[in-house]
């Protein structure tokens, strides 16, 4: 098994930005592809085509949400796509 923890000693921390993660997890911000309010899909049909360029647009969308999660709506996402076209 694993030695004891010395006395006094701190417990074995995560990642730095996991606290950050958990508080933005915790108010339900996106921080994902599938934290969107859009899919791929939904993008392909208002004209992004399929492919690597749909895959940019997505990463984008994600960053925009992430800067400000009141844009995770579909209608703003779709017209934020639309625009980097």
């Amino acid at each position: 098994g694993r030695p004891p923890r010395a006395l006094g000693a701190p417990a074995r921390l995560g990642p730095p930005w996991e606290p950050a993660a958990r508080r933005i997890r915790a108010r339900g911000d996106p921080l994902g592809r599938k934290d969107l309010r859009v899919t791929g899909r939904d993008l392909m049909e208002a004209g992004i085509p399929r492919g690597p360029k749909l895959g940019e647009v997505l990463d984008r969308l994600v960053e925009r949400v992430v800067e400000d999660p009141s844009l995770n709506t579909r209608e703003a996402l779709l017209t934020i796509a639309r625009e980097m076209l």
